[in-house]
């Protein structure tokens, strides 16, 4: 899965934060904030629920055991749909099934099943792209007091960022998009590379 860093949304085609927002906001700490498993299972939770919601675990009655990796995804989920008992459903590549039913309420049951499964062993890949609200006001800081001066330094035109409160409620929503992604600049070119290389746009530990 390739994961972009958060930067900044799209917002009427532009980026942008004042000098006024920018002094208003604190450098980020000296290290990344942790999440904790508490804050962790209701994003999970979110992640892999059709509703969005942070009580599936509660609603379907199954416990978090432990996260996997690609490689291990295929046969850890082979055995637990195999413990349910429930036909037609495969698991395909690393975060994609295949279920075969012809039957609405059958099809509600499988759909659950993949759910309980996907809570008890989310994917690395995704788990690695969930963070709190103190860890995006934290990547926010790193944004705002290190990558953007950074980029100017090297000669980079980098238009504002967004206004904080915006930048959280895209984050939160998954609506944000890598800052080379918005940027005129090509990270293939000697002089991009060395930019992309002297300024990344995740914050250490993000």
């Amino acid at each position: 899965m390739h994961r972009l860093s958060p930067l900044v949304t799209v917002v009427a085609g532009a980026v942008a934060v004042s000098a006024i927002i920018l002094g208003s906001i604190p450098p980020p700490p000296a290290r990344a904030p942790v999440m904790t498993r508490s804050q962790l299972l209701p994003l999970v939770s979110r992640l892999y629920s059709q509703s969005a919601s942070e009580h599936e675990y509660a609603r379907l009655g199954v416990q978090f055991h432990r996260i996997i990796s690609s490689r291990q995804w295929r046969s850890v989920m082979t055995a637990c749909i195999a413990e349910t008992g429930i036909p037609g459903v495969t698991p395909g590549y690393a975060g994609s099934w295949i279920a075969r039913t012809s039957d609405a309420s059958t099809a509600l049951v499988q759909h659950d099943i993949i759910e309980a499964c996907s809570l008890q062993f989310p994917l690395a890949a995704d788990v690695e792209e969930l963070h709190t609200r103190q860890q995006w006001l934290y990547q926010y800081a790193y944004l705002s007091h290190d990558f953007v001066p950074c980029l100017r330094a090297h000669g980079v035109a980098v238009p504002p960022l967004v206004a904080r409160a915006e930048f959280l409620r895209a984050a939160q929503s998954g609506r944000v998009v890598d800052a080379y992604v918005t940027l005129a600049l090509d990270v293939h070119t000697p002089r991009g590379a060395s930019i992309h290389s002297a300024c990344p746009s995740r914050a250490p530990g993000f």
